[in-house]
């Protein structure tokens, strides 16, 4: 599919779901792939590790109440109490090491793909625009383009760059604390799964009308878009006829007409 042709599926809503996964990085070369490993490794292991923090700080309140309920009598061992809660702090010190580590190579990976990917699809997009006949841009006024070009492509950075790390990373986090939960209490972790069918159809409701939300907001910005720079360039005519209201009009008319915002 031509980048042209993706777009145009994109604005009629009709982005196949099945578009998505490797064919957002169709464009990457071998350097861009062990980018992607590296970074989704990389999160998996940043995610396994947040799953392991919560033993780190049940380790540390252990100390801690321990030594609340022992202070004052001749069962409290000040050295044991010292050492045990030093060894958790420590133990917490390591862990941010980590986690700085691990983010901060995962993020320069996705954020170093996300950079190439989108370079090459400017590049192939802008190709395949001046590779249109005239009649082409009759229909697809200038101000399009270069809204596609900007919002559009942008969209696509958001969702191929740290935002695809951050998935892999919460999802390990969230098989790993389950994993943690079951061993240190499972009566209680199968109570809490209970509500896991409510709140999955929650995140699936969330996430298809955010999904919708943003193809209405990139086609009214589009037409907006052209709009604006069809005024801009004519700017001298739309004065000389008073037509000022009349164009903020039609300006504002896509965006209520998509979002039923009025300001």
């Amino acid at each position: 599919m031509s980048p042209i042709s993706r777009i145009e599926s994109n604005k009629t809503g009709k982005l196949a779901n099945d578009d998505y996964d490797l064919q957002s990085y169709r464009y990457a070369k071998p350097f861009d792939y062990f980018l992607l490993i590296t970074g989704i490794l990389l999160s998996i292991a940043q995610g396994s590790l947040q799953a392991v923090q919560s033993i780190i700080f049940k380790r540390l309140s252990d100390t801690l109440i321990e030594g609340q309920t022992k202070w004052g009598t001749e069962e409290f061992d000040e050295l044991k109490f010292h050492d045990g809660a030093m060894e958790a702090i420590f133990m917490y010190f390591g862990y941010g090491i980590a986690i700085l580590i691990l983010a901060t190579i995962s993020m320069t990976c996705w954020h170093t793909i996300c950079e190439r990917q989108i370079y090459q699809i400017r590049k192939r997009y802008f190709a395949a625009v001046l590779r249109q006949n005239m009649g082409w841009f009759d229909s697809h006024p200038s101000g399009e383009l270069i809204t596609k070009m900007s919002d559009g492509i942008d969209r696509i950075k958001d969702g191929i760059g740290d935002k695809v790390g951050i998935l892999f990373s919460n999802g390990t986090a969230f098989i790993g604390g389950i994993v943690v939960a079951f061993i240190c209490s499972w009566g209680m972790t199968l109570i809490m799964l209970a509500f896991m069918p409510i709140l999955a159809g929650l995140m699936a409701f969330l996430t298809r009308f955010v999904s919708t939300s943003v193809r209405k907001e990139l086609h009214a910005y589009e037409k907006a878009g052209a709009v604006a720079e069809e005024v801009i360039v004519g700017i001298r005519t739309v004065i000389a006829l008073n037509g000022q209201k009349k164009e903020i009009n039609r300006f504002y008319f896509f965006i209520i007409f998509f979002f039923l915002i009025i300001k």
